[in-house]
């Protein structure tokens, strides 16, 4: 590998930046030039007509940011296209169904994998590589000097604004729907893709692999619902069992549940202030999305910034870690299991720790940003 043209993305926070830097500065230090690419720049043609001349060995973009139009800029057929995606597929339907030549797609939660290779067979290859963790600027803050007890990241929209865009939905599909979310509350474990294969066939709605996908890609309403959901129900737990909160991010302001003087609301931060904002905190709590098998770099940051990380457990996270020993679980199934989770945490601050200790010891060996960009290079030598 000696040339990388990477796509510079747009994102809140400044997120996809910040995890394509570190990536980035790891490549460096494997000797490899890097050029950056920046549709938003004034001379953005120009730079596409050199990037022509160019013979990559990759091309590198978030969310397969701008892999529909690779050929523009893409002067050899045998240059790899990857796609890093930090979302579910479904939120990149449009950039992921057209067909191109050797796209990898690596994906955050390995049920994102089986349904990248099964709703886009076109796709060269699709391989689990979740998020790295973030090391934060400031040194690391001693445990005890921490400002923050409590604190949870992300922006937040209100599940009932969300619930509102279903009336755009057909008749039937807003039933689906109603159905697709009493199930997955009753068990906070399938994926949607699961649920609505399973109703779709019910209904004898017999579609096609490009139908299903390019339907559940008009369907991330309800994904960001549960999601909403799932944080009001944590907040609200956390709230009326006097855990004081603090909590980052955009929206929040819209937020109406009870006992919120436990609560305080900051406004929200850049990607980089997040992660010294961890470096402040003794517990970070990190909801997931709707990952059933993977992880969020909340979980691996957390732990790198020696704070004890408490999440929301799923298969990966539990072969990765070990609970109460590395990082704490909690599921939204028993959330009412949490706040003496936490109370424990507070009033033990040796044993908590302990565990903020053992985490950041091992996410420092094999869960930074480094250790991802090292995988890609391992994939892509294997291949020749």
């Amino acid at each position: 590998m000696k040339r990388i043209l990477t796509i510079k993305p747009t994102s809140s926070y400044d997120l996809l930046n910040y995890f394509l830097d570190t990536m980035l500065a790891r490549f460096r230090e494997h000797g490899i030039q890097i050029d950056i690419y920046d549709p938003s720049a004034k001379d953005a043609l120009e730079q596409i007509n050199l990037c022509k001349t160019i013979d990559y060995d990759m091309v590198l973009a978030c969310n397969a940011m701008l892999q529909e139009l690779s050929h523009l800029f893409v002067k050899n057929p045998d240059t790899i296209f990857w796609s890093f995606l930090v979302d579910h597929p479904y939120y990149h339907h449009k950039r992921l169904a057209p067909n191109s030549s050797n796209h990898i797609v690596s994906c955050i939660d390995q049920a994102h994998v089986q349904y990248t290779k099964k709703y886009y067979p076109h796709v060269k290859d699709a391989l689990y590589l979740p998020h790295g963790g973030a090391i934060p600027s400031a040194p690391l803050k001693k445990y005890e000097d921490r400002e923050y007890d409590v604190v949870i990241l992300g922006s937040y929209t209100p599940s009932e604004i969300l619930k509102s865009r279903f009336d755009q939905y057909p008749e039937l599909v807003r039933m689906i729907v109603n159905q697709v979310i009493d199930t997955y509350f009753s068990t906070y474990s399938n994926t949607l893709e699961d649920l609505f294969t399973y109703y779709f066939d019910q209904y004898n709605l017999d579609l096609s692999p490009q139908e299903f996908s390019a339907s559940l890609s008009e369907l991330t309403a309800v994904d960001g619902y549960l999601r909403s959901k799932n944080r009001e129900t944590l907040l609200n737990t956390l709230l009326s069992n006097h855990i004081k909160v603090d909590i980052f991010g955009s929206g929040w302001e819209k937020f109406t549940g009870e006992n919120v003087d436990n609560l305080t609301i900051h406004p929200p931060v850049s990607y980089e202030e997040s992660v010294n904002v961890m470096n402040n905190a003794r517990i970070v709590i990190n909801p997931l999305p709707l990952f059933t098998n993977g992880s969020h770099e909340r979980v691996f940051t957390s732990m790198h910034c020696g704070a004890v990380c408490v999440s929301e457990r799923n298969f990966y996270l539990e072969k990765e870690f070990v609970d109460s020993d590395s990082l704490c679980f909690y599921d939204m199934l028993h959330i009412d299991d949490l706040p003496e989770s936490i109370h424990q945490l507070l009033s033990n601050p040796e044993k908590a720790k302990q565990i903020a200790a053992k985490g950041h010891e091992l996410v420092s060996t094999k869960h930074t940003w480094a250790d991802r960009a090292d995988a890609i290079l391992e994939y892509v030598k294997n291949q020749k």
